[in-house]
């Protein structure tokens, strides 16, 4: 399975203090030991646009 996980910045403000993602990095870490192939996508957006689909399962 392809997975994509996306860092976002804190909207908690600025600080000179160095934040390291180790939360999603340790996701990813997992993930990929699961044999999954993972990306890790760093940005700052202007925007986001998502569409998402749930997928519909009819039991009989």
């Amino acid at each position: 399975m392809r997975i994509l996980l996306v860092q976002t910045p804190s909207v908690e403000g600025f600080s000179p203090e160095k934040v390291y993602p180790i939360g999603i990095v340790t996701l990813a870490t997992h993930l990929e030991k699961a044999g999954h192939e993972v990306e890790l996508l760093d940005f700052k957006p202007d925007g986001v646009g998502l569409s998402l689909r749930k997928p519909v399962y009819l039991f009989p």
